[in-house]
Formats: C-alpha cells, sequence, structure tokens
C-alpha cells in the first residue's frame, strides 16, 4: 500500500510541475522571448515616406526609368516618373495610384491570403477586384480634384 501511495504522489508531483512549467511558458508568449515586430504603417505613413527622399541606406533610392511599365496584377513593377502614389488600402489589398489626368493604377498588392483577379476600367476610374476563396472585395478608384480616392465593395 505505501508503494501504491507513494507512487501516486510522485505522479501528482510530475504532473503539477509539468502544469506549472507548461502555464509558465504559455505566459511568456509574447512578452519578450521574440522582439517585438513594428505595428503596420498607415496609408498617410505610407505616403509619407514615399514622398521624402531617399537618406542613407535605411531605404533604397527609387529608381528612375525613361519607360513606362504597364499596369501589374500583383507582380512588383517599377512605378513612371513623376509624383509618388497615393496608398490606398482594404481588406483584399493595397492599391497604388496616381491621376495624370485620369486615374492610373501604379501598382496592386494583395494581402496575404488574397490574390488580384483584374483591373478593369469602372465609370470615370478604375476597379480593382481582390479574391480570398468565395470572398471578393471590390477597390474602385477614381480622382476627386488630383487625388485618387477608393471606394471599397465587398461582394
Amino acid at each position: 500500500m505505501n508503494r501504491t501511495t507513494g507512487a501516486i504522489l510522485a505522479w501528482l508531483a510530475v504532473a503539477t510541475t509539468a502544469t506549472v512549467a507548461t502555464s509558465l511558458a504559455v505566459g511568456a508568449i509574447g512578452t519578450g522571448i521574440v522582439p517585438q515586430a513594428e505595428p503596420p504603417l498607415s496609408p498617410d505613413e505610407v505616403n509619407r515616406r514615399l514622398a521624402e527622399p531617399a537618406t542613407g541606406t535605411s531605404r533604397p533610392p527609387v529608381p528612375t526609368t525613361t519607360t513606362t511599365p504597364t499596369t501589374t496584377t500583383g507582380n512588383s513593377s517599377t512605378p513612371p516618373p513623376g509624383d509618388p502614389p497615393t496608398v490606398l488600402s482594404s481588406q483584399g489589398g493595397i492599391v497604388y495610384a496616381r491621376c495624370e489626368p485620369g486615374v492610373d493604377i501604379v501598382s496592386a498588392s494583395p494581402a496575404q491570403g488574397y490574390r488580384v483577379k483584374d483591373i478593369e476600367p469602372e465609370d470615370g476610374g478604375q476597379r480593382v477586384r481582390f479574391e480570398s476563396g468565395r470572398v471578393r472585395i471590390e477597390v474602385t478608384v477614381t480622382c476627386a480634384s488630383g487625388t485618387p480616392r477608393a471606394s471599397v465593395r465587398v461582394n
């Protein structure tokens, strides 16, 4: 009987130690085990940083070209020379656009889990469709007073 009691007490001690260790490990998640990630930039902050001249090595200089790339559907491209594009955010992704004199979609970057379905003309502007499974996000970009504006619709 003493052996049984000893075995039960030993098992309880091991189980308690494992539970406490697990609780401490779970509680430590996000409290300094790994460095904190920078929070995402707001569209205004992205626009401000794009408008700043490149200094030092913290940001590569914006390439200057004399060719005008075609609009892409999620692939990277070099924007044509001119004003920096305006960043327009949505759940489905980010659209970079300019008004020159009409809407010019420089590029579209889908959010994680989304893809760019298409970029098409739309009533005085252009429309970018992002898809993820059955979710469709339509970002219609128009120009108001020379500034790109987005209208977002979720289907």
